[in-house]
């Protein structure tokens, strides 16, 4: 098996293209670029061909017999374009309504299993506090199950010292309390696809279908290489808070690719922008198409955590906690399901960052994912000066 090292460029710009989708073509193996644009690929050179694929630009496409050790990888922006007639008739809500009839047909309806790079941070105002990676895997029963039937193996683990500042009160509540696993909630929480079958209203409280209970209109149409696809805003204003974001939708089979999402609180909870930003929370969810099945691939969620650890005078100590998950394997046959093994299993009631895995250097040597250098750069220039200091 070969080492691919990259580079992928927008030439117009001369800039790294971040979250670029690099996978075999008809293949379950896959990576993603890191925000510098780089990306690392372990291949066998009999694989066939090797795909690039970003929403946006002109996918990509190389045979992996003429690739070398080291590659640059060139992506134009795809042109933007508007159907004129669909702008007008405004067939956002047709579009949403063809899509979630297909979920039984476009995602799985079958076991399978993905692994992937797994990434938490909490930044505390500009300097990091905590950090930890991980391979980790999930093995899921179908877009129909139940959620909470998720097993987690955590295959490898780093993490720094934590030095997120709770109070009081927050320390007492997690003794008194179960822990909850923050990634596997959020991620339950914000793939609404997953969550239909089960909570058809998404909010907890509302009878409605979101089908009828969301606002829809379509922003725009565009190509992603011999596909169209259209970008549909919803809103859905929801108590003290209200929620709006973009589906992405396939048009040629009517599969969500993904879903962006803010939930901001809106003036009658409060009106000062600073409590608006500490309380805002976001998050994007990506899928991509496997053997005629679109499966989850990206997922990226931010927000504050422990509110009480903010000063209101000084407006200092927000800590941000970030999660993000890349896939890159996809495996839908029971032969290559693990045996999750209750050490090293995330389950609902277990924080990743209190799990106790020794750390494999090994391991990563022939991991497919490079994380973003700077930024990790920064996490342990902040994390060695909090050390240094206690």
């Amino acid at each position: 098996m070969g080492r691919i090292f990259g580079q992928i460029v927008d030439p117009e710009t001369n800039e790294g293209l971040a979250n670029v989708s690099v996978y075999i073509k008809d293949g379950n193996r896959g990576t993603f670029s890191n925000k510098e644009g780089n990306f690392i690929f372990n291949s066998n050179r009999n694989e066939g061909n090797l795909v690039f694929q970003l929403l946006g630009y002109k996918p990509v496409e190389i045979s992996l017999d003429s690739v070398r050790e080291k590659i640059l990888i060139l992506m134009y922006p795809d042109p933007y374009f508007l159907d004129e007639v669909i702008v007008k008739a405004d067939s956002s809500l047709q579009i949403m309504k063809e899509a979630f009839s297909r979920l039984k047909e476009n995602y799985p309806n079958k076991q399978y299993l993905i692994k992937g790079y797994y990434r938490e941070s909490v930044l505390r105002d500009t300097s990091y506090v905590r950090f930890l990676d991980a391979a980790i895997g999930i093995n899921d029963f179908s877009y129909r199950s139940d959620p909470l039937r998720r097993k987690v193996q955590v295959y490898s683990l780093r993490k720094s010292e934590d030095f997120v500042e709770e109070d009081l009160f927050t320390k007492l509540l997690s003794n008194i309390f179960t822990e909850k696993n923050d990634f596997l909630i959020s991620l339950n929480y914000r793939d609404i696809l997953r969550r239909y079958h089960s909570e058809p209203s998404y909010f907890r409280g509302i009878k409605k279908d979101l089908l009828d209970f969301f606002d829809f209109k379509l922003d725009s149409i565009f190509k992603s290489g011999d596909d169209r696809i259209a970008k549909i805003s919803f809103s859905a204003p929801t108590g003290m808070f209200s929620t709006n974001g973009f589906f992405v939708v396939n048009l040629s089979d009517f599969a969500v690719v993904s879903i962006e999402m803010v939930r901001v609180p809106n003036d009658r909870f409060t009106a000062d922008l600073f409590m608006k930003k500490v309380l805002t929370n976001y998050s994007r969810i990506e899928y991509r198409k496997v053997n005629d099945r679109y499966y989850l691939s990206r997922f990226y969620s931010q927000g504050t955590e422990n509110l009480a650890a903010i000063d209101s005078d000084s407006k200092d100590g927000i800590q941000v906690l970030k999660m993000e998950l890349w896939v890159n394997e996809i495996f839908d046959n029971k032969r290559f399901f693990d045996k999750v093994k209750n050490r090293n299993a995330l389950v609902w009631e277990t924080k990743l960052k209190n799990l106790d895995i020794p750390y494999d250097p090994d391991f990563w040597k022939t991991f497919n994912f490079i994380p973003d250098l700077i930024e990790y750069q920064k996490m342990v220039r902040d994390l060695e000066n909090l050390s240094s200091k206690k």
